[in-house]
């Protein structure tokens, strides 16, 4: 039994050593993204995440280039967070947010059209909080659905785990 619990010690380990590396932290935020259920959660929490932090920072007096700055150091994917910071390069060279994030494809298409909207009706600190509200009340509901999809693979593998214990008694 003891060599089953250093396996899974020695698996738990590898696998966060890779995920902080660089190349694993990017392979793995990549299939946060592109996983059926997950993904839509993932997505819906980034920009939930996007819109709270831009609209609290623009509403606190910040530029829209600190604003980015400070917004991409809260993601907490690595390819988000490095396609705001490309967005803050672009936002530099004179671009508006609107335009400087619409090659994110990651975000939901609805963000560029709120966020082009508030810049030009110049309230864009209320127009992103209210969309943020939006966004929230969507990523409750994806993680919602993934906690739903999970159960049934979850039982499944809890049926498994029983039938090996199980199965190890009945050897002996």
């Amino acid at each position: 039994m003891s060599l089953y619990a250093v396996f899974i010690v020695a698996v738990v380990f590898l696998f966060k050593t890779w995920k902080a590396s660089e190349q694993g932290s990017l392979q793995w935020a990549k299939l946060m993204l592109r996983m059926p259920v997950v993904g839509k959660a993932t997505q819906m929490n980034a920009a939930s995440r996007f819109t709270r932090t831009m609209s609290t920072l623009l509403r606190s007096g910040i530029s829209v280039l600190q604003a980015m700055e400070i917004t991409s150091a809260t993601m907490d994917n690595k390819i988000l967070e490095k396609k705001f910071y490309e967005a803050r390069i672009e936002i530099r060279k004179g671009t508006t947010l609107s335009k400087a994030i619409r090659p994110i494809k990651e975000l939901p298409p609805m963000i560029y059209a709120m966020v082009a909207i508030g810049e030009e009706s110049g309230t864009l600190d209320s127009i992103l909080d209210k969309a943020a509200d939006f966004f929230e009340d969507e990523a409750d509901a994806a993680t919602s659905k993934m906690t739903a999809a999970l159960e049934p693979v979850m039982i499944v593998i809890m049926a498994i785990v029983v039938g090996l214990v199980i199965g190890a008694c009945g050897l002996p």
